[in-house]
């Protein structure tokens, strides 16, 4: 950031992703440019993992996914979440990812074949990243394919009836959610939000992503010492662990 000229701070730790130092200008001959700072900067946010944004201050804030997990949990009370947050699942799932590495130097493929028998070849590609080399593309790859590979159920916004201390990545605890839910709890993360004043009253519209997206999913050293490994539900996948309440039959 320093040597693209840009004032702001980075939220790590991040994963350890290399990436290429240089640019293919052609492949077949060999050739190559050199990258500059704010072009090294910006690229690939999707496939090293990670979203950037202004803060109150106005600096630009580079924000790790993996550095989420370290921020706040901040608790609803479900008197303020105004009833009903609507839920989705759709079929946009992906099972083959096509990542290219180098900027144009290879790509590699991964691929999910149980969900590929069950809803066709769904692929995405991305065959110009800067990712260092076959196997960190393939690493990369891989978690997006995990994450992706089936359909989930997404609640992609809410509205809270009183302000909160907000901010990007913050996870959201939603309780009491309604029998009509799919889940009875749930930890969204915060990527945005509008503030809406009319008189005295004060209402937050709050973008949310799923907490996959993030790799927030449980870890087993954080689970209540009471939950032994054999009562643990057996049809809960680790990537839908992200509360206690879907370990437990």
């Amino acid at each position: 950031m320093a040597e693209a000229g840009i004032d702001g701070r980075v939220l790590a730790p991040a994963p350890d992703v290399p990436l290429a130092a240089t640019v293919p200008v052609d492949p077949d001959t060999g050739a190559y440019q050199s990258m500059d700072a704010l072009t090294a900067l910006t690229a690939d946010p999707g496939a090293v993992g990670h979203t950037c944004y202004d803060d109150a201050l106005g600096q630009l804030v580079i924000q790790a996914f993996d550095a989420r997990a370290g921020l706040a949990v901040l608790e609803l009370d479900p008197a303020d979440v105004l009833y009903s947050p609507q839920w989705n699942q759709t079929l946009d799932v992906v099972n083959r990812v096509v990542l290219g590495y180098g900027y144009g130097a290879g790509t590699v493929t991964v691929d999910e074949p149980v969900s590929q028998s069950r809803y066709g070849i769904r692929w995405t590609g991305l065959f110009d990243s800067g990712l260092a080399d076959a196997q960190t593309a393939n690493a990369r790859a891989a978690v997006w394919l995990d994450r992706l590979a089936y359909p989930r159920w997404q609640m992609p916004e809410l509205t809270l009836l009183k302000r909160y201390p907000l901010d990007i990545g913050v996870r959201l605890r939603l309780t009491e959610l309604p029998a009509s839910a799919p889940l009875a709890a749930w930890t969204p993360i915060v990527e945005g939000w509008v503030d809406t004043i009319e008189g005295e009253l004060w209402t937050q519209d709050v973008t949310v992503s799923d907490p996959i997206f993030s790799s927030l999913a449980l870890r087993w050293q954080d689970v209540t010492a009471g939950l032994a490994w054999q009562d643990v539900n057996p049809a809960c996948r680790w990537t839908d662990a992200v509360i206690l309440e879907n370990l437990t039959p």
